[in-house]
């Protein structure tokens, strides 16, 4: 078995670095300082192609697999790991629906 990182894992190891570093680790100390929550970081998500990264791409998503999430949650999760499992909870939900189709 060949456990090598593929060109899209790697892809998403530097997204979900970049992200955490630069907008997440921000936003988490902005948000503790003034005790909310801030809706920001789904606007990230989404431009970053987070939420559909399981999703096979004939279904709209980018076709990274389970394997890919994981890395994004671990990742992401250095920074804030409420604010990383929020497109965890939208796979969460749907994973099992699409698997059952």
């Amino acid at each position: 078995m060949d456990y090598a990182i593929n060109e899209m894992e790697q892809d998403v190891l530097n997204t979900t670095r970049e992200l955490a570093q630069n907008k997440l680790k921000p936003l988490r100390a902005k948000m503790d300082e003034e005790e909310t929550f801030s809706r920001e970081m789904y606007d990230e998500y989404r431009k970053a192609g987070i939420f559909g990264l399981w999703l096979p791409k004939e279904y709209g998503g980018r076709g990274g697999g389970i394997t890919c999430l994981a890395m994004a949650f671990e990742e992401l999760s250095r920074a804030c790991a409420g604010l990383a499992l929020t497109p965890g909870t939208s796979a969460l939900g749907a994973i099992p629906m699409f698997l059952a189709a």
